[in-house]
């Protein structure tokens, strides 16, 4: 074993036991602060509910922490003990069909990527439906059959055929003829795609799982037109989605882009919430379109995969992975077709170097919906609705209301909910 694989296993071993201390930190805090009440909960959240949701938070946490080992030895044991089986398996029987060489190639690459998506999914269907029909059946919140289980999993693997078919011919067949400049246009296909899809989601693939209905209530209709126009926001409309027949859990977001950006509130809210913490909410979802936060994420995102396109083109380049896994090589079947073993290498090594960044991807997002809360505030005038809806969510939902600070900093996409309930009550100040 070389020193740079040696080096590759320890840092990948160091960034798990961080992980490991992170979720036992977080279950340390939730359990020292079992059965308290924070101030600002007090009359919203009785003994049961605050129990329940020490008891969620833990079932959840104890979950996570056996699947992602259970993840991480799956990966480990196909790259470095079974990837060889795997490509004499899937490239030989590749270059054994008689078909234009081109063809060929970009079949054995879709056939090589999905066979290990699809090998994933199927693996992973006991966690997720432990997950769905053991702990958010224990604490009501699922309502999803089985039935309609089984149909979303062959809508999502029917659907990631089709987007991995598009995505990879692309990727590949710029590959065949352009071999020494892949990168640039491979991701100048995948920013076009990104961007359509974005345009398309809304109409073509959410209505696949859920229905989405325009608001009936007239009064909330022409508060939410007036809050609209004042904000200067033109959406293509305010929807309800039917949620509720999968989960009980409560949400709100705003999706799509230019001509097509609407806001989506689940159905569930309608029977939490007052108006008024409905208008909040959707108040928070207007401030994330008004600060533009799906383009800045949008060229963040894509700048950073730019980067990410041009360092996987030098990697790939050279034969230097195949070497570091001691990849080898299999009898008439030409060089070209490793890179397909590459990027799936390269995959497992994007994982450990960009662990580090989470922090930061989170900071950015809990940045964002800062910005949106404080937007709320100036459009509804006070903070008060939204902490009222966010408390009653909190409850609904059985949010973790002690997360560890370290633990939130690399796994929280939005601030805890004190921090934010706190802000909004003193935002007049």
């Amino acid at each position: 074993m070389g020193l740079p694989l040696i080096i590759i296993i320890l840092v990948y071993a160091v960034s798990r036991i961080v992980n490991l201390a992170l979720e036992l930190r977080n279950l340390s805090s939730i359990k020292t602060q079992r059965g308290v009440i924070p101030e600002e909960f007090k009359g919203k959240f009785d003994e049961e509910s605050i129990d329940n949701s020490f008891l969620y938070t833990r079932h959840k946490l104890k979950f996570n922490l056996i699947y992602s080992a259970y993840k991480e030895m799956l990966r480990l044991i196909f790259i470095f003990l079974l990837i060889n089986y795997y490509n004499e398996l899937i490239l030989s029987l590749g270059f054994g069909l008689k078909i234009d060489s081109i063809f060929r190639f970009i079949l054995t690459g879709i056939v090589y990527v999905f066979i290990l998506n699809v090998a994933s999914t199927i693996l992973s269907l006991p966690f997720d439906y432990y997950r769905i029909f053991r702990i958010e059946k224990r604490f009501s919140f699922n309502t999803m059959t089985i039935s309609l289980w089984f149909v979303d999993l062959i809508k999502n693997l029917l659907l990631s055929a089709v987007v991995y078919g598009v995505l990879l011919s692309g990727t590949f067949l710029v590959f065949n003829f352009m071999p020494n400049f892949w990168w640039l246009p491979v991701w100048g296909l995948y920013f076009v795609l990104t961007i359509f899809f974005l345009y398309v989601s809304p109409y073509l693939i959410e209505p696949l799982f859920n229905k989405f209905d325009p608001i009936k209530n007239l009064d909330l209709i022409d508060r939410i037109k007036d809050m609209l126009d004042g904000a200067g926001i033109n959406v293509k409309g305010v929807y309800k989605v039917d949620a509720s027949k999968r989960t009980l859990h409560t949400n709100a977001y705003f999706t799509g882009i230019g001509r097509v950006k609407r806001i989506v509130l689940y159905d569930s809210l309608f029977d939490q919430l007052s108006n008024e913490e409905i208008l909040a909410v959707l108040a928070h979802e207007v401030g994330h379109c008004k600060k533009h936060h799906v383009i800045k994420n949008l060229i963040f995102f894509e700048a950073i995969s730019l980067i990410i396109a041009f360092v996987a083109f030098k990697i790939t380049n050279s034969d230097a992975l195949l070497d570091l896994f001691k990849i080898k090589m299999i009898e008439g079947v030409p060089v070209e077709y490793y890179f397909f073993t590459k990027i799936v290498i390269l995959g497992f090594l994007a994982s450990i170097a960009f662990w580090p960044l989470f922090p930061l991807f989170n900071y950015i997002s809990r940045k964002f919906e800062s910005q949106a809360d404080d937007y709320a505030c100036k459009i509804i005038g006070d903070g008060k609705s939204l902490a009222s809806a966010l408390q009653k969510l909190s409850k609904d939902n059985l949010a973790n209301l002690h997360p560890d600070v370290l633990y939130a900093t690399f796994h929280y996409s939005h601030p805890p909910v004190l921090e934010r309930i706190r802000y909004l009550k003193e935002w007049e100040n």
